[in-house]
């Protein structure tokens, strides 16, 4: 999460999702795009692809989780322990990720290596140790 645009991003163990996104993040009140979801395999594709080995939060996502494929998913509620997520579509990588890595917006174009944009469904709080599945919309397992 970042407090400011251009700010530092800050890895927490824990942090709460209030309705309108990560607690303390400034990007909360964008619509569509209160929390953003990375997947690790999405992230390593993208560093391959540049030959570095660079930190996750280099992409600036909100969220980084595994095993679980994002790609084509909108409108499917993502739950990560207690919060469920509702993915609002693809995110785009922006000309910034070039001014922090030469060629990382190429590198995350494909296959939804970007991650995905989300609201959120239902709030709680988040931890390292939080399983990741999908939930139907409508709260159905």
């Amino acid at each position: 999460m970042r407090a400011k645009a251009r700010g530092p991003m800050e890895l927490r163990a824990t942090i709460e999702v209030v309705g309108a996104g990560l607690a303390g993040d400034f990007r909360s009140e964008t619509r569509g795009r209160s929390v953003t979801v990375l997947t690790q395999e999405g992230w390593d594709a993208a560093c391959a692809a540049l030959e570095q080995d660079l930190p996750w939060t280099s992409r600036q996502a909100n969220l980084l989780v595994e095993a679980i494929d994002l790609r084509e998913q909108t409108g499917k509620h993502l739950r990560i322990g207690a919060v469920v997520l509702e993915i609002t579509g693809e995110c785009d990588p922006d000309s910034r990720m070039d001014q922090l890595v030469p060629g990382l917006r190429r590198a995350l174009g494909p296959d939804w290596r970007a991650g995905v944009c989300c609201t959120v469904v239902t709030p709680g709080r988040l931890t390292l140790a939080d399983p990741v599945s999908w939930d139907e919309p409508g709260g159905r397992p």
